[in-house]
């Protein structure tokens, strides 16, 4: 299990590697369940969860969304957006956001990616995150795509209903030594000058995320062997 808040559907034959959890109180899906192997997790908040069931957690710390820049570097795009703004998928359609659509120089980014061939989907995202100068994001993966790429970002709240009150983005921050970005999310973007003086302002404040990918790498628990891949292009 590598990728996302899916701690709660471990079971006893899982290896984990990069995996968050979603809530401070998630219980596993199957009682007392021990994985197998955990050889590095999302953040701090996920390992204290494991370490308090008696389950060995590493303190290696990384999203795997962070080694995508080693994987793929999308070519210039043709436009550039002043701000990006990705809301979670339960966020979508919200009334704060309809007046977004019609601006220039604003991309409203859809985390599903729905209307791409699935196996484009992620290029295509990457391609989104990266058309813009800063972030805003409701889905924690819209703010580690554009850490990773090293594009300002920062969390936004537009709702209750994105599940675990915080607790992953918590956890992800503490994973990369900035916990305090936590503190302050954008809540509203009805002026987007002023959300674009926010994004600004925590960049200048924490500077650019560094996550542990090399000893996320070398904790990875099969083959070390350099993989092909055809996703550098």
């Amino acid at each position: 299990m590598i990728c996302g808040s899916t701690l709660k559907w471990a079971t006893s034959g899982s290896i984990l590697w990069g995996v968050g959890e979603i809530a401070g109180n998630m219980p596993f899906l199957q009682e007392d369940v021990k994985p197998l192997h955990v050889a590095a997790v999302r953040g701090p908040l996920t390992r204290k969860r494991l370490m308090s069931a008696n389950i060995p957690c590493p303190e290696i710390f990384c999203d795997p969304a962070f080694v995508l820049p080693s994987y793929y570097e999308p070519a210039p795009p043709l436009k550039k957006y002043r701000i990006g703004v990705i809301p979670h998928y339960i966020d979508q359609g919200l009334p704060a956001l309809s007046h977004l659509q019609s601006m220039e120089d604003v991309r409203v980014i859809d985390i599903t990616q729905k209307d791409v061939p699935e196996h484009k989907r992620i290029y295509s995202f990457i391609e989104d995150v990266c058309s813009c100068d800063l972030i805003v994001s409701s889905s924690l993966h819209g703010v580690i795509l554009a850490d990773a790429y090293g594009i300002p970002s920062k969390w936004m709240v537009l709702s209750d209903k994105v599940f675990g009150a915080g607790f992953k983005f918590q956890d992800y921050f503490l994973s990369i030594e900035q916990g305090a970005r936590a503190n302050h999310p954008v809540t509203d973007v009805k002026n987007i000058d002023e959300v674009v003086e926010q994004v600004q302002s925590d960049y200048a404040q924490f500077g650019r995320a560094v996550a542990n990918v090399d000893g996320y790498i070398k904790a990875f628990p099969g083959t070390t062997k350099p993989l092909e891949t055809d996703t550098k292009r």
